[in-house]
């Protein structure tokens, strides 16, 4: 479970922006059904890091809840060179929904 501290994250990114903090502003954004920035703030974190799993898993199931089966499949390849962990997880969630998107 994801707990929220009433600070906002945006002060903090401006301040120190860190891949750990734009997904955390990701997994907010997309909580709260704005995907759009979610998608951005997973980016951010990614342009700062290309080697961040966790971003790369945040992202693959944010393509996988709209829809979006190559990006998610494409960040999986990805994800495999720097954190299999994650790749595998990813590809649970692609199993998964190719199971319930026939």
């Amino acid at each position: 479970m994801i707990f929220w501290v009433s600070k906002k994250l945006e002060p903090r990114i401006a301040e120190n922006p860190t891949p750990s903090l734009y997904q955390d502003a990701g997994i907010k954004e997309e909580v709260n059904v704005n995907f759009d920035q979610a998608k951005k703030d997973y980016q951010a974190a990614l342009e700062l890091d290309p080697t961040y799993g966790a971003a790369m898993f945040q992202l693959a199931k944010l393509h996988l809840q709209v829809g979006e089966l190559k990006q998610a499949e494409a960040l999986a390849d990805q994800c495999e060179k720097y954190d299999p962990s994650y790749a595998n997880g990813i590809r649970k969630d692609i199993k998964a929904y190719g199971e319930n998107n026939p």
